[in-house]
């Protein structure tokens, strides 16, 4: 299972598809072109998590992968509510909870 939470990381989602690996992805960069057509043909379980304030995140190509998506509004790309710190920590659990179900999933 591979989880990678940073932008430069989010290219490395090829090697995942091409090696048929299960991944999380946190705020993947859906508006680069290359990784959108990676994702699409990744045919292991696959979990997007991203926020609709991130400027890379795309929810039309998010929901049309096919993948397992949590999509959080008005999150940023730190998937953080901008001034709201309670707010923010609701998000992080949101996301370790879904990550965990992700993976609780996989050994089924």
């Amino acid at each position: 299972m591979l989880s990678v939470p940073t932008y430069e990381t989010t290219l490395a989602c090829g090697i995942a598809a091409d090696r048929k690996i299960p991944a999380a992805w946190l705020t993947p960069v859906l508006t680069i072109d290359h990784v959108a057509a990676v994702l699409q043909r990744a045919t292991e379980p696959t979990l997007l998590v991203g926020g609709t304030a991130d400027k890379l995140w795309d929810s039309r190509i998010a929901a049309s992968l096919g993948h397992d998506v949590l999509e959080v509004p008005s999150a940023d790309h730190g998937l953080e509510l901008a001034d709201d710190a309670a707010g923010s920590v609701d998000v992080l659990r949101q996301a370790v909870s879904r990550l965990d179900r992700f993976i609780g999933s996989l050994g089924r």
